[in-house]
């Protein structure tokens, strides 16, 4: 009997890899209300996707649980095997036979999302990466996580390493709620180690109101992944992105859904979060360090209190004794069409692609200025995005569809985000053939408001350029790009190259 459901599981586990591969790169997302519990948005939220980085956050959980139970501390060293330091970029490039403490290690997997750093805490874990991988998919089964299977400790390319929207967001409260004390981690904003700083690649910690966190993802076959939690007065979201064409886009669809997730969301906390005295209850007396112990030992630890010992596969894993996030049986308020045109499945590497620049029908081509050659340059709406303001959806509330556009600006920030006719073009810096476009919309608003909060970030920059909104298409949709105007030819290649040091994602065009 264990041998058919051995096999049964392994031919589903082999069918969900195969849709995987098949919806490599396209959207997927999921927003929940972290006070309610209740499901704001899904789209594609159970479909089987590559989490990339986004793995890095079991491998954190793991590592937080035996430090909240005493087996590991902030100062334990964690040493770099060979394995570990020839792991693929990123990576902090530690030297093998090294160590770090577990404290730099955690934030080096926050922040740079360091592949070699991930490998070695799994290895100093459970002795070997292979063995803690079955350690992270016993915990996720453990936690709610039912369509998430893991293969390695850092998110490099496996094709049998799948998870969904839903799941990673269930991960996230999860962290939360079970660790606040080092939750606050993921806000962390820069990390220097051996005489170099680095930059979380979770720009929202600094361009969206309220972020709080958590981790973001990208390989060839998954696309740019994203999950995070925003905090603003009493409100609190989680929401996940998978499947973004490039950061800045996928940036740019978190933003929709979670500004309109705010909108929706309660002010009350209703829902009972997962305590993490429930670990502590079980906690077992004091235990020597796991530096002096096998790490089979420390392996074994990982699996208490927090999960029962079960021979991986099972066919019944060991239940969790801690409330669940309900999360599977909400009813959606809000969810986004498909996409009516999908992504090609690419083959898996760890390598970014370039991506290229958006073509719209009616515009003429646009002359990007020179940047680097593994830097996104354009800010344009994924299929994800423009669904998320599909203007049917708000009749269906109550709302007439002309209203939405008004309902869109006044999410985004009020008055000062009112469409407006686009401004006639004037001399203002010198030439006037050349702009420099910040990105191309789904609504005028949003146009609108891009504009109004890049001037406020960079008018040094700008000094009195024009701002204007134009209208275009692509692919069927109208958009409305965001440009600014009036700059010599010489000069828009250097404010725009200064705008994306600013992260402020640009590109300069010729005036239409």
């Amino acid at each position: 009997m264990y041998r058919v459901c051995t096999a049964l599981f392994g031919l589903t586990i082999a069918a969900a890899n195969v849709t995987a591969v098949q919806a490599a790169g396209r959207p997927a997302s999921f927003v929940v209300d972290a006070n309610s519990g209740a499901v704001i948005s899904a789209f594609n939220a159970d479909e089987p996707r590559y989490p990339a980085s986004l793995t890095k956050m079991m491998t954190l959980y793991i590592a937080f649980d035996l430090m909240q139970q005493g087996r590991l501390g902030e100062t334990t060293r964690i040493r770099m095997s060979p394995r570990a330091a020839s792991a693929q970029p990123t990576k902090l490039g530690i030297e093998a036979g090294s160590d770090l403490a577990l404290v730099d290690a955690i934030k080096s997997l926050i922040t740079l999302s360091a592949n070699d750093v991930a490998i070695a805490i799994a290895e100093h874990i459970a002795g070997t990466e292979e063995k803690f991988a079955d350690l992270m998919t016993q915990k996720a089964r453990a936690i709610g996580m039912k369509n998430t299977v893991f293969k390695n400790a850092s998110g490099l390319p496996n094709s049998e390493q799948v998870t969904t929207a839903r799941d990673m967001v269930t991960l996230g409260l999860r962290l939360q709620d079970d660790f606040p004390k080092y939750y606050p981690l993921f806000a962390t904003r820069d990390f220097r180690y051996a005489g170099r700083n680095h930059v979380n690649h979770n720009t929202l910690l600094n361009s969206f109101e309220g972020t709080e966190g958590i981790k973001t993802g990208y390989t060839s076959a998954s696309g740019f992944n994203l999950v995070a939690s925003v905090k603003r007065g009493s409100k609190h979201v989680v929401g996940s992105v998978f499947g973004g064409a490039s950061a800045s886009s996928r940036n740019q669809t978190m933003r929709t859904l979670l500004q309109m997730a705010l909108f929706k969301a309660s002010s009350t906390k209703t829902r009972i979060p997962t305590a993490s005295a429930a670990i502590a209850r079980a906690r077992p007396s004091p235990e020597p360090r796991p530096e002096a112990r096998p790490a089979q030992q420390v392996a074994a630890a990982a699996l208490k209190p927090s999960i029962a010992p079960t021979n991986w596969p099972s066919a019944t894993p060991a239940p969790d004794t801690r409330p669940q996030l309900d999360v599977a049986r909400v009813r959606p308020v809000l969810v986004a069409p498909r996409p009516s045109r999908q992504a090609p499945t690419e083959q898996l590497t760890a390598l970014p692609p370039i991506p290229p620049p958006v073509r719209v029908a009616s515009a003429a081509p646009m002359a990007p200025a020179p940047v680097e050659a593994s830097r996104p340059i354009l800010v344009s709406q994924p299929p994800l995005m423009a669904a998320g303001l599909a203007p049917g959806l708000p009749a269906s509330r109550g709302n007439p569809p002309s209203s939405f556009q008004q309902q869109a600006a006044n999410l985004s920030g009020g008055a000062a985000l009112q469409p407006r006719p686009p401004v006639a073009s004037r001399p203002a810096i010198g030439q006037t053939d050349v702009q420099i476009q910040i990105g191309a919309y789904a609504s005028a608003a949003e146009a609108d408001r891009q504009l109004v909060a890049t001037r406020q970030k960079a008018a040094d920059l700008l000094g009195n350029a024009q701002a204007s909104t134009q209208q275009t298409s692509a692919n069927g949709k109208i958009l409305w790009r965001a440009r600014f105007s009036g700059f010599q030819a010489a000069n828009a290649g250097t404010v725009c190259t200064e705008l994306r040091r600013r992260q402020i994602d640009c590109l300069v065009a010729k005036a239409e």
